[in-house]
């Protein structure tokens, strides 16, 4: 309700145009489960069936795994974390943010040091977004790069990944930036949401505050290539600014 007294019901024309239809006007600016049809307090069918199949698309995006093909299939150096198996990343976090002992080793063996910029892919909670955003989004991040003159290490893929696994990685490879692109946990909007975690000279000291995130990289929210222009700025600020994190200053 306005100062001057108005309903919302006699706000309803400036807010949307002069036409009545609240709230399905809404829908036209949202994904989000608005006006849904339905018979009293129970849904429609279609609106069911619909939350239904969002409902296991989400679960299946968590449950599921990247195939064993797929990292070296798209040139990433193949590593895992310190969690044994799904069940155990999924109910101890902390053990997703490491690397195991073989994959130090592998890590080592592949890595190149001192580069501008580390990519590392995670699967996160989503494997399906991972698999879906990565391909398209890592050739756009090196496109971005190779204009900008940044020298990219052998990017890596871990599995049964946190965020902070990125620390890890970046800790033996000391690369100016590191960015981890990792799966997003699934909603009902999509279950293939990717972010980009991003910070400068990551180190196993690093915290969440000296990181720097986009999120909803996906078709129906912010697609890949406009992600990788977006990063590519974030990334060139934190070079200027020698700093990530909170202590980034950003236009």
């Amino acid at each position: 309700m306005s100062d001057s007294g108005d309903t919302q019901d006699e706000l309803l024309p400036t807010l949307f145009g002069g036409a009545r239809k609240f709230p399905r006007d809404l829908s036209a600016f949202t994904p989000a489960r608005l006006a849904i049809d339905g018979a009293g307090n129970r849904p429609g069918v279609r609106a069911w069936i619909d939350f239904r199949e969002d409902h296991a698309a989400a679960r299946d995006a968590v449950h599921s795994e990247v195939p064993k093909g797929w990292p070296a299939e798209h040139g990433l150096c193949d590593l895992a974390s310190s969690a044994p198996d799904r069940h155990t990343y999924l109910s101890q976090p902390k053990l997703g943010e490491r690397l195991d002992d073989a994959s130090v080793d592998r890590w080592k063996e592949a890595l190149e040091s001192d580069v501008d910029l580390q990519l590392v892919v995670g699967d996160g909670l989503s494997s399906a977004a991972a698999e879906a955003q990565v391909p398209d989004l890592i050739k756009a991040i090196r496109r971005e790069a190779d204009s900008r003159g940044w020298t990219v290490g052998v990017p890596a893929f871990v599995r049964l990944a946190r965020v902070a696994v990125m620390d890890h990685v970046a800790d033996l490879a000391r690369p100016k930036v590191c960015a981890i692109l990792i799966g997003e946990r699934p909603g009902l909007l999509s279950a293939v949401s990717l972010s980009i975690y991003a910070a400068f000279h990551p180190s196993l000291a690093t915290t969440h505050a000296d990181r720097n995130c986009l999120s909803n990289i996906h078709a129906k929210g912010t697609p890949p290539k406009k992600a990788a222009d977006m990063f590519a700025k974030l990334a060139q600020a934190m070079f200027d600014q020698r700093t990530s994190g909170v202590r980034l200053l950003l236009d």
